[in-house]
Protein backbone atom coordinates (compact mmCIF):
# COMPACT_ATOMS: atom_id res chain seq x y z
CA UNK A 1 0.00 0.00 0.00
CA UNK A 2 1.76 3.15 -1.14
CA UNK A 3 1.23 6.59 0.79
CA UNK A 4 2.62 10.24 -0.49
CA UNK A 5 3.46 13.00 1.85
CA UNK A 6 4.19 16.36 0.98
CA UNK A 7 6.39 18.66 3.41
CA UNK A 8 3.65 21.06 4.36
CA UNK A 9 6.12 23.06 7.07
CA UNK A 10 6.30 26.89 5.52
CA UNK A 11 7.59 28.09 8.60
CA UNK A 12 11.25 26.77 10.66
CA UNK A 13 10.30 23.33 9.47
CA UNK A 14 13.61 22.32 8.84
CA UNK A 15 14.28 23.39 12.68
CA UNK A 16 15.47 20.31 14.43
CA UNK A 17 14.62 19.63 18.61
CA UNK A 18 17.64 17.34 18.54
CA UNK A 19 20.97 17.00 16.76
CA UNK A 20 20.26 13.48 16.49
CA UNK A 21 17.44 12.11 13.54
CA UNK A 22 14.66 10.58 14.98
CA UNK A 23 11.66 8.66 13.37
CA UNK A 24 8.01 10.52 13.90
CA UNK A 25 4.97 8.22 13.22
CA UNK A 26 1.33 9.27 12.98
CA UNK A 27 -1.51 6.83 12.72
CA UNK A 28 -3.50 7.44 9.57
CA UNK A 29 -7.10 6.53 10.67
CA UNK A 30 -8.54 2.80 9.83
CA UNK A 31 -12.07 4.79 8.91
CA UNK A 32 -11.83 7.64 7.24
CA UNK A 33 -13.71 10.87 8.55
CA UNK A 34 -17.63 11.16 7.44
CA UNK A 35 -17.87 13.93 5.13
CA UNK A 36 -21.90 15.31 5.10
CA UNK A 37 -23.61 16.74 1.62
CA UNK A 38 -26.69 18.53 1.83
CA UNK A 39 -27.48 18.16 5.94
CA UNK A 40 -26.55 22.33 5.92
CA UNK A 41 -29.09 24.55 4.44
CA UNK A 42 -26.42 26.98 2.73
CA UNK A 43 -25.26 27.23 -1.07
CA UNK A 44 -26.34 29.41 -4.06
CA UNK A 45 -25.47 29.80 -7.91
CA UNK A 46 -24.08 32.09 -10.17
CA UNK A 47 -26.20 33.01 -14.00
CA UNK A 48 -22.81 31.35 -15.33
CA UNK A 49 -23.38 28.16 -14.06
CA UNK A 50 -20.95 28.76 -11.41
CA UNK A 51 -21.66 27.04 -7.46
CA UNK A 52 -21.06 27.60 -4.06
CA UNK A 53 -21.91 24.39 -1.75
CA UNK A 54 -21.24 24.14 2.16
CA UNK A 55 -21.27 20.34 3.41
CA UNK A 56 -19.59 19.43 7.27
CA UNK A 57 -15.91 20.13 6.33
CA UNK A 58 -15.11 22.12 3.68
CA UNK A 59 -16.41 24.45 1.30
CA UNK A 60 -16.94 23.39 -2.89
CA UNK A 61 -16.59 26.26 -5.95
CA UNK A 62 -18.31 25.01 -8.79
CA UNK A 63 -17.41 21.75 -7.34
CA UNK A 64 -13.95 21.68 -6.44
CA UNK A 65 -12.98 21.66 -2.54
CA UNK A 66 -11.56 25.24 -1.70
CA UNK A 67 -9.95 26.79 1.17
CA UNK A 68 -11.13 31.20 1.17
CA UNK A 69 -8.75 32.87 2.43
CA UNK A 70 -10.45 35.88 4.15
CA UNK A 71 -8.68 39.36 4.60
CA UNK A 72 -10.49 41.72 6.68
CA UNK A 73 -10.71 45.79 4.72
CA UNK A 74 -13.06 48.30 6.75
CA UNK A 75 -13.92 50.58 3.74
CA UNK A 76 -14.95 53.26 5.87
CA UNK A 77 -11.68 53.25 7.71
CA UNK A 78 -9.68 53.72 4.69
CA UNK A 79 -10.26 57.12 1.72
CA UNK A 80 -12.43 55.93 -1.00
CA UNK A 81 -9.73 57.26 -3.68
CA UNK A 82 -7.12 54.27 -1.96
CA UNK A 83 -9.61 52.00 -1.78
CA UNK A 84 -8.84 49.87 -5.46
CA UNK A 85 -4.92 49.86 -5.17
CA UNK A 86 -5.43 48.55 -1.72
CA UNK A 87 -7.30 45.68 -3.20
CA UNK A 88 -5.01 44.61 -5.40
CA UNK A 89 -2.64 44.50 -3.02
CA UNK A 90 -4.51 42.33 -0.94
CA UNK A 91 -5.25 40.58 -3.71
CA UNK A 92 -1.39 40.08 -4.38
CA UNK A 93 -0.62 39.03 -0.98
CA UNK A 94 -3.22 35.81 -1.79
CA UNK A 95 -6.55 36.79 0.13
CA UNK A 96 -9.38 35.78 -2.39
CA UNK A 97 -11.60 37.12 -0.16
CA UNK A 98 -12.55 40.80 1.70
CA UNK A 99 -14.89 40.18 5.01
CA UNK A 100 -16.19 43.96 5.52
CA UNK A 101 -18.23 45.57 8.45
CA UNK A 102 -20.68 48.07 7.60
CA UNK A 103 -20.85 50.07 11.09
CA UNK A 104 -24.19 50.87 11.69
CA UNK A 105 -23.30 54.39 13.80
CA UNK A 106 -21.41 55.61 10.76
CA UNK A 107 -23.84 55.22 7.99
CA UNK A 108 -27.13 56.61 10.31
CA UNK A 109 -25.07 58.79 12.82
CA UNK A 110 -28.19 60.88 12.76
CA UNK A 111 -31.34 59.09 13.34
CA UNK A 112 -33.29 58.42 10.12
CA UNK A 113 -30.24 60.19 7.74
CA UNK A 114 -28.44 57.52 6.44
CA UNK A 115 -25.26 58.53 4.62
CA UNK A 116 -23.23 55.99 1.34
CA UNK A 117 -21.25 59.45 -0.01
CA UNK A 118 -17.49 59.54 0.32
CA UNK A 119 -15.81 56.47 2.00
CA UNK A 120 -19.32 55.48 3.44
CA UNK A 121 -19.84 53.95 -0.33
CA UNK A 122 -20.49 50.29 0.27
CA UNK A 123 -21.67 50.30 -3.74
CA UNK A 124 -18.76 51.57 -4.84
CA UNK A 125 -16.00 49.33 -2.56
CA UNK A 126 -18.28 46.25 -3.97
CA UNK A 127 -17.79 47.39 -7.74
CA UNK A 128 -14.31 47.34 -7.45
CA UNK A 129 -14.21 44.05 -5.50
CA UNK A 130 -15.96 42.24 -8.46
CA UNK A 131 -13.46 44.42 -10.54
CA UNK A 132 -11.19 42.69 -9.32
CA UNK A 133 -12.23 39.13 -8.92
CA UNK A 134 -12.60 39.39 -5.03
CA UNK A 135 -15.33 37.80 -3.17
CA UNK A 136 -17.00 39.68 -0.21
CA UNK A 137 -18.42 38.80 3.15
CA UNK A 138 -20.97 41.40 4.18
CA UNK A 139 -21.16 42.04 7.75
CA UNK A 140 -24.04 43.77 8.42
CA UNK A 141 -24.73 44.03 12.41
CA UNK A 142 -26.38 45.28 14.09
CA UNK A 143 -23.64 45.69 16.49
CA UNK A 144 -20.38 45.19 15.09
CA UNK A 145 -17.57 45.96 17.30
CA UNK A 146 -14.04 46.25 15.70
CA UNK A 147 -13.28 49.04 18.23
CA UNK A 148 -15.44 51.69 17.23
CA UNK A 149 -17.47 53.54 19.80
CA UNK A 150 -20.20 51.54 21.32
CA UNK A 151 -19.57 48.63 19.04
CA UNK A 152 -21.11 50.55 16.18
CA UNK A 153 -24.60 51.08 17.64
CA UNK A 154 -25.78 54.81 17.03
CA UNK A 155 -25.70 56.97 20.03
CA UNK A 156 -29.49 58.39 19.63
CA UNK A 157 -30.12 54.57 20.02
CA UNK A 158 -29.54 55.03 23.56
CA UNK A 159 -32.21 57.37 24.33
CA UNK A 160 -35.06 54.72 23.07
CA UNK A 161 -36.86 53.00 25.50
CA UNK A 162 -36.23 49.24 24.46
CA UNK A 163 -33.97 46.52 24.94
CA UNK A 164 -30.69 46.28 22.36
CA UNK A 165 -29.68 42.87 20.76
CA UNK A 166 -33.10 41.38 21.41
CA UNK A 167 -36.56 40.96 20.56
CA UNK A 168 -37.35 44.15 21.45
CA UNK A 169 -40.14 45.30 18.74
CA UNK A 170 -39.19 48.86 19.02
CA UNK A 171 -35.14 47.62 18.55
CA UNK A 172 -36.36 45.30 15.67
CA UNK A 173 -38.01 48.18 13.53
CA UNK A 174 -34.53 50.28 13.26
CA UNK A 175 -32.69 47.16 12.45
CA UNK A 176 -35.35 46.31 10.16
CA UNK A 177 -34.67 49.78 8.46
CA UNK A 178 -30.94 49.43 8.67
CA UNK A 179 -31.20 45.86 6.72
CA UNK A 180 -33.46 47.55 4.08
CA UNK A 181 -30.81 50.77 3.53
CA UNK A 182 -27.90 48.07 3.16
CA UNK A 183 -29.95 45.46 0.56
CA UNK A 184 -30.37 48.84 -1.41
CA UNK A 185 -26.52 49.30 -1.77
CA UNK A 186 -25.85 45.90 -2.92
CA UNK A 187 -28.55 45.31 -5.27
CA UNK A 188 -27.22 43.57 -8.06
CA UNK A 189 -23.73 42.71 -5.97
CA UNK A 190 -24.97 39.65 -4.65
CA UNK A 191 -23.57 36.00 -5.69
CA UNK A 192 -26.45 35.15 -7.48
CA UNK A 193 -26.75 38.18 -9.69
CA UNK A 194 -22.79 37.13 -10.56
CA UNK A 195 -21.61 39.59 -7.82
CA UNK A 196 -19.03 39.49 -5.41
CA UNK A 197 -21.06 38.88 -2.19
CA UNK A 198 -20.95 35.59 -1.02
CA UNK A 199 -21.47 35.48 2.23
CA UNK A 200 -22.92 37.88 5.11
CA UNK A 201 -22.08 37.80 8.89
CA UNK A 202 -25.50 38.36 11.12
CA UNK A 203 -24.59 40.24 14.58
CA UNK A 204 -21.49 39.83 16.24
CA UNK A 205 -20.25 37.76 19.31
CA UNK A 206 -23.99 37.69 20.21
CA UNK A 207 -24.41 36.53 24.04
CA UNK A 208 -20.34 37.13 24.18
CA UNK A 209 -19.16 40.12 23.83
CA UNK A 210 -20.33 43.65 24.51
CA UNK A 211 -18.71 47.01 24.22
CA UNK A 212 -19.29 50.07 26.92
CA UNK A 213 -21.60 52.83 25.85
CA UNK A 214 -19.87 56.13 24.94
CA UNK A 215 -22.25 58.34 26.92
CA UNK A 216 -21.95 57.46 30.58
CA UNK A 217 -21.31 59.83 34.12
CA UNK A 218 -18.36 60.72 35.14
CA UNK A 219 -16.78 57.58 37.79
CA UNK A 220 -19.91 55.77 37.29
CA UNK A 221 -19.69 52.29 35.97
CA UNK A 222 -20.10 51.19 32.35
CA UNK A 223 -23.26 51.02 30.39
CA UNK A 224 -22.79 47.72 27.97
CA UNK A 225 -23.84 47.13 24.97
CA UNK A 226 -26.34 44.12 25.60
CA UNK A 227 -29.74 43.29 26.36
CA UNK A 228 -30.04 43.88 30.24
CA UNK A 229 -30.31 40.08 30.93
CA UNK A 230 -27.32 39.54 30.16
CA UNK A 231 -24.96 43.04 30.53
CA UNK A 232 -23.44 41.52 33.69
CA UNK A 233 -22.24 38.70 31.68
CA UNK A 234 -21.04 40.37 28.27
CA UNK A 235 -17.24 40.06 28.16
CA UNK A 236 -14.94 42.59 26.81
CA UNK A 237 -12.80 40.97 24.48
CA UNK A 238 -12.73 37.61 23.08
CA UNK A 239 -12.34 34.87 25.37
CA UNK A 240 -13.50 31.05 26.51
CA UNK A 241 -17.13 32.14 28.13
CA UNK A 242 -17.61 28.60 30.18
CA UNK A 243 -20.83 30.03 30.80
CA UNK A 244 -24.15 29.81 28.44
CA UNK A 245 -25.57 33.14 28.58
CA UNK A 246 -28.83 33.96 30.89
CA UNK A 247 -31.45 33.74 28.01
CA UNK A 248 -29.67 31.54 25.74
CA UNK A 249 -32.44 30.69 23.91
CA UNK A 250 -34.08 33.84 23.57
CA UNK A 251 -30.38 34.84 22.09
CA UNK A 252 -30.50 32.08 19.68
CA UNK A 253 -34.17 33.18 18.73
CA UNK A 254 -32.68 36.69 17.90
CA UNK A 255 -30.21 35.56 15.76
CA UNK A 256 -32.65 33.74 13.38
CA UNK A 257 -35.00 37.02 13.61
CA UNK A 258 -32.12 38.87 12.03
CA UNK A 259 -31.40 36.15 9.61
CA UNK A 260 -35.14 36.14 8.31
CA UNK A 261 -34.99 40.37 8.26
CA UNK A 262 -31.74 40.47 6.38
CA UNK A 263 -33.35 37.81 3.65
CA UNK A 264 -36.62 39.85 3.81
CA UNK A 265 -34.39 43.17 2.99
CA UNK A 266 -32.89 41.69 -0.16
CA UNK A 267 -29.30 40.06 1.45
CA UNK A 268 -29.40 36.57 0.20
CA UNK A 269 -25.95 35.01 -0.09
CA UNK A 270 -24.76 31.04 -0.54
CA UNK A 271 -23.84 30.96 3.26
CA UNK A 272 -24.38 32.84 6.40
CA UNK A 273 -21.48 33.26 8.81
CA UNK A 274 -22.07 33.61 12.70
CA UNK A 275 -18.89 34.28 15.08
CA UNK A 276 -19.38 30.87 17.37
CA UNK A 277 -16.47 31.24 19.46
CA UNK A 278 -17.10 31.34 23.62
CA UNK A 279 -20.47 30.14 23.88
CA UNK A 280 -21.85 33.00 21.71
CA UNK A 281 -25.34 32.52 20.22
CA UNK A 282 -25.82 30.85 16.28
CA UNK A 283 -28.01 29.85 13.61
CA UNK A 284 -29.17 26.33 13.46
CA UNK A 285 -27.54 24.72 10.02
CA UNK A 286 -28.07 28.15 8.29
CA UNK A 287 -24.89 29.86 9.27
CA UNK A 288 -21.48 28.67 9.74
CA UNK A 289 -19.87 29.78 13.18
CA UNK A 290 -16.30 30.73 12.67
CA UNK A 291 -13.66 30.90 15.01
CA UNK A 292 -10.92 32.97 16.13
CA UNK A 293 -7.20 33.07 17.46
CA UNK A 294 -5.59 36.12 19.31
CA UNK A 295 -2.22 35.62 20.33
CA UNK A 296 -1.92 39.27 21.68
CA UNK A 297 -4.89 40.25 22.83
CA UNK A 298 -4.93 43.62 23.99
CA UNK A 299 -7.99 43.55 26.33
CA UNK A 300 -6.20 40.88 28.53
CA UNK A 301 -3.80 43.06 31.35
CA UNK A 302 -1.03 40.15 32.02
CA UNK A 303 0.78 38.60 28.81
CA UNK A 304 0.49 35.25 28.23
CA UNK A 305 1.24 32.35 25.99
CA UNK A 306 -1.59 30.99 23.92
CA UNK A 307 -2.76 27.82 22.82
CA UNK A 308 -2.90 28.75 19.40
CA UNK A 309 0.57 27.62 18.52
CA UNK A 310 0.02 23.88 19.22
CA UNK A 311 -1.97 21.59 16.87
CA UNK A 312 -5.28 19.91 17.61
CA UNK A 313 -8.35 18.50 15.73
CA UNK A 314 -9.88 21.74 15.17
CA UNK A 315 -13.01 20.64 13.33
CA UNK A 316 -13.92 18.85 16.65
CA UNK A 317 -12.11 21.20 19.00
CA UNK A 318 -12.65 24.80 18.03
CA UNK A 319 -10.65 27.50 19.86
CA UNK A 320 -12.75 29.04 22.80
CA UNK A 321 -14.63 26.60 23.15
CA UNK A 322 -17.35 25.44 25.05
CA UNK A 323 -19.58 26.67 22.17
CA UNK A 324 -22.68 26.52 21.48
CA UNK A 325 -23.27 24.68 18.40
CA UNK A 326 -21.99 21.21 17.53
CA UNK A 327 -18.34 21.38 15.60
CA UNK A 328 -18.25 18.78 13.41
CA UNK A 329 -21.66 19.68 11.87
CA UNK A 330 -20.00 22.76 10.16
CA UNK A 331 -16.12 23.45 8.66
CA UNK A 332 -13.67 24.36 10.86
CA UNK A 333 -13.50 28.55 9.20
CA UNK A 334 -10.86 30.41 11.36
CA UNK A 335 -12.62 34.16 10.54
CA UNK A 336 -10.67 35.92 12.79
CA UNK A 337 -6.80 35.30 13.35
CA UNK A 338 -5.00 37.95 14.99
CA UNK A 339 -1.89 38.18 12.79
CA UNK A 340 -2.03 41.38 14.14
CA UNK A 341 -3.75 43.22 17.03
CA UNK A 342 -4.58 47.12 17.70
CA UNK A 343 -2.93 48.79 20.76
CA UNK A 344 -4.71 50.86 23.84
CA UNK A 345 -3.27 53.25 25.72
CA UNK A 346 -2.44 50.82 28.81
CA UNK A 347 -1.70 47.59 26.60
CA UNK A 348 0.66 48.02 23.80
CA UNK A 349 1.55 43.89 22.51
CA UNK A 350 3.87 43.72 19.86
CA UNK A 351 2.85 41.23 17.26
CA UNK A 352 5.34 39.19 15.32
CA UNK A 353 5.39 37.80 11.91
CA UNK A 354 6.98 34.47 12.86
CA UNK A 355 4.07 34.09 15.20
CA UNK A 356 1.37 35.04 12.66
CA UNK A 357 2.93 32.38 10.35
CA UNK A 358 3.16 29.74 12.41
CA UNK A 359 -0.45 30.20 13.93
CA UNK A 360 -1.79 30.03 10.38
CA UNK A 361 0.38 26.38 9.45
CA UNK A 362 -1.15 25.45 13.04
CA UNK A 363 -4.98 26.05 11.85
CA UNK A 364 -4.22 24.28 8.47
CA UNK A 365 -2.67 21.61 10.12
CA UNK A 366 -5.48 21.50 12.55
CA UNK A 367 -8.31 21.26 10.04
CA UNK A 368 -9.20 24.57 9.40
CA UNK A 369 -10.56 24.90 5.84
CA UNK A 370 -11.03 28.47 5.86
CA UNK A 371 -8.60 31.25 7.25
CA UNK A 372 -8.74 34.68 7.56
CA UNK A 373 -7.05 37.73 9.15
CA UNK A 374 -9.13 40.28 11.01
CA UNK A 375 -7.19 43.27 10.35
CA UNK A 376 -5.57 42.33 7.03
CA UNK A 377 -5.55 45.78 6.21
CA UNK A 378 -5.34 48.59 8.79
CA UNK A 379 -7.19 52.06 8.71
CA UNK A 380 -8.14 55.19 10.53
CA UNK A 381 -11.39 55.49 12.70
CA UNK A 382 -13.25 58.74 11.27
CA UNK A 383 -14.60 61.78 13.46
CA UNK A 384 -18.38 61.78 14.30
CA UNK A 385 -19.25 64.34 11.17
CA UNK A 386 -19.13 68.11 12.02
CA UNK A 387 -18.04 67.24 15.42
CA UNK A 388 -14.88 67.93 17.59
CA UNK A 389 -15.47 64.06 18.53
CA UNK A 390 -14.64 60.35 17.60
CA UNK A 391 -15.96 57.23 16.51
CA UNK A 392 -13.50 54.80 18.75
CA UNK A 393 -14.03 52.76 21.48
CA UNK A 394 -12.11 55.73 23.77
CA UNK A 395 -14.17 53.85 26.68
CA UNK A 396 -11.78 50.87 26.24
CA UNK A 397 -8.63 53.06 25.76
CA UNK A 398 -8.62 52.76 22.40
CA UNK A 399 -6.42 55.46 19.81
CA UNK A 400 -8.97 58.16 18.89
CA UNK A 401 -8.11 57.37 15.01
CA UNK A 402 -5.24 54.74 14.10
CA UNK A 403 -6.86 51.22 13.68
CA UNK A 404 -3.59 50.22 11.91
CA UNK A 405 -3.69 46.38 13.95
CA UNK A 406 0.09 46.01 12.87
CA UNK A 407 -2.06 44.62 9.94
CA UNK A 408 -0.03 42.68 6.98
CA UNK A 409 -1.34 46.19 4.98
CA UNK A 410 -0.69 48.80 7.65
CA UNK A 411 -2.98 52.67 8.10
CA UNK A 412 -1.21 54.10 5.42
CA UNK A 413 -0.98 51.60 2.81
CA UNK A 414 2.56 50.13 3.60
CA UNK A 415 3.66 45.96 3.44
CA UNK A 416 3.58 44.59 7.89
CA UNK A 417 6.25 42.12 8.66
CA UNK A 418 4.03 39.64 8.02
CA UNK A 419 2.41 40.50 4.60
CA UNK A 420 5.34 38.38 3.04
CA UNK A 421 5.40 35.26 5.39
CA UNK A 422 1.68 34.81 5.25
CA UNK A 423 1.65 35.18 0.97
CA UNK A 424 3.82 31.89 1.45
CA UNK A 425 1.05 30.26 2.94
CA UNK A 426 -1.39 31.24 1.07
CA UNK A 427 0.42 30.36 -2.67
CA UNK A 428 0.93 27.17 -1.45
CA UNK A 429 -3.06 27.23 -0.99
CA UNK A 430 -3.81 28.26 -4.03
CA UNK A 431 -2.44 25.42 -5.76
CA UNK A 432 -3.45 22.94 -3.05
CA UNK A 433 -6.37 23.76 -1.60
CA UNK A 434 -8.81 21.44 -3.60
CA UNK A 435 -6.31 18.74 -2.01
CA UNK A 436 -5.95 19.64 1.27
CA UNK A 437 -9.92 20.46 1.95
CA UNK A 438 -11.43 17.42 2.33
CA UNK A 439 -8.17 16.10 4.47
CA UNK A 440 -8.77 15.60 7.98
CA UNK A 441 -6.05 15.83 10.72
CA UNK A 442 -4.45 13.25 12.02
CA UNK A 443 -2.38 14.46 15.59
CA UNK A 444 0.73 12.76 16.79
CA UNK A 445 0.28 9.90 20.01
CA UNK A 446 0.34 11.61 23.58
CA UNK A 447 -0.30 14.95 21.54
CA UNK A 448 -3.22 15.71 24.03
CA UNK A 449 -0.32 16.03 27.02
CA UNK A 450 1.69 18.43 25.13
CA UNK A 451 1.99 21.79 27.12
CA UNK A 452 2.90 25.51 26.49
CA UNK A 453 6.09 25.23 28.11
CA UNK A 454 7.15 21.97 26.32
CA UNK A 455 10.11 23.03 25.08
CA UNK A 456 11.65 19.63 23.43
CA UNK A 457 9.28 17.61 21.89
CA UNK A 458 8.29 18.07 17.98
CA UNK A 459 5.19 20.22 17.11
CA UNK A 460 3.37 18.30 14.29
CA UNK A 461 0.45 16.79 12.32
CA UNK A 462 -0.34 15.68 9.27
CA UNK A 463 -3.90 15.97 7.06
CA UNK A 464 -4.59 12.70 4.80
CA UNK A 465 -6.73 11.23 3.00
CA UNK A 466 -6.70 8.30 0.83
CA UNK A 467 -2.76 7.22 1.02
CA UNK A 468 -1.78 11.21 0.31
CA UNK A 469 -1.09 13.55 3.32
CA UNK A 470 0.76 17.54 3.76
CA UNK A 471 2.88 17.21 7.18
CA UNK A 472 2.61 20.33 8.86
CA UNK A 473 5.24 21.58 11.88
CA UNK A 474 6.10 24.92 13.36
CA UNK A 475 8.83 26.13 15.80
CA UNK A 476 7.36 29.24 17.18
CA UNK A 477 5.58 30.01 20.39
CA UNK A 478 4.56 34.00 21.11
CA UNK A 479 5.39 35.34 24.29
CA UNK A 480 8.44 32.69 24.15
CA UNK A 481 10.70 30.53 22.29
CA UNK A 482 11.71 27.61 21.34
CA UNK A 483 14.88 25.90 20.61
CA UNK A 484 16.44 26.18 17.20
CA UNK A 485 19.03 23.66 16.66
CA UNK A 486 21.18 24.70 13.93
CA UNK A 487 22.42 21.71 10.99
CA UNK A 488 23.03 20.96 7.33
CA UNK A 489 19.90 21.15 5.29
CA UNK A 490 20.01 18.81 2.02
CA UNK A 491 18.65 20.64 -0.48
CA UNK A 492 16.10 18.30 -1.06
CA UNK A 493 14.56 19.36 2.13
CA UNK A 494 14.02 22.91 0.41
CA UNK A 495 10.97 23.92 -1.46
CA UNK A 496 10.66 24.10 -5.18
CA UNK A 497 7.92 25.74 -5.85
CA UNK A 498 8.22 25.54 -9.54
CA UNK A 499 7.41 21.77 -9.18
CA UNK A 500 4.91 22.18 -6.25
CA UNK A 501 5.73 20.84 -2.73
CA UNK A 502 6.31 17.16 -3.45
CA UNK A 503 9.50 16.74 -1.05
CA UNK A 504 11.85 14.21 -0.13
CA UNK A 505 12.04 14.36 2.86
CA UNK A 506 14.83 11.68 3.55
CA UNK A 507 12.21 8.88 4.24
CA UNK A 508 8.46 8.04 4.21
CA UNK A 509 6.68 4.76 4.41
CA UNK A 510 4.33 2.34 5.87
CA UNK A 511 4.66 0.81 9.20
CA UNK A 512 2.08 -1.06 9.20
CA UNK A 513 -0.72 -0.41 7.22
CA UNK A 514 -1.94 2.24 8.93
CA UNK A 515 0.50 3.85 10.38
CA UNK A 516 2.57 6.52 8.30
CA UNK A 517 6.72 7.26 9.50
CA UNK A 518 8.72 10.38 8.98
CA UNK A 519 12.27 10.24 9.59
CA UNK A 520 14.53 13.42 9.62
Amino acid sequence: MKRQFFLCSLFCALASYASAQKVYELNAPKTPMQIVEGKLDMGGTSPTGGSIKVNNYYMSVDGKPVIPVMGEFHFSRYPREQWEEQIVKMKAGGITCIPTYVFWAFHEEYEGKFRWDGNLDLRYFLELCKKHGMDVIIRIGPFDHGEVRQGALPEWLFSKPLEIRSDDPLYLKYVKRLYGEIGKQMKGLYYKDGGPVIGCQIENEMQHSAAPWGINYPGEPFDYTAASWNAAEAAIGVEAGHKVATGAEAGNEHMRTLLKLAKEAGIDTPFYTATGWGNAAVIDNKAIPVTSAYPYPAWEAVPKKSPFLMFKDMHKHPDYEPVRYNPTDFPSFAAEMGAGMQIAYDNRPYCTAKVAEAMMVRCLGSGSNGIGYYMYQGGSTPHRSGQNAFMSDEAMGMPKVSYDYQAPLGEFGLEGDSYRNLRLIHSFLAEWQNQLAPMETVLPEGWEKMTLDNKTDLRYCMREKDGRGFIFMINAQDHDSLPFVKRDIPRRFLPDFSKGPVLDIKEVRVVPEYKASVKF
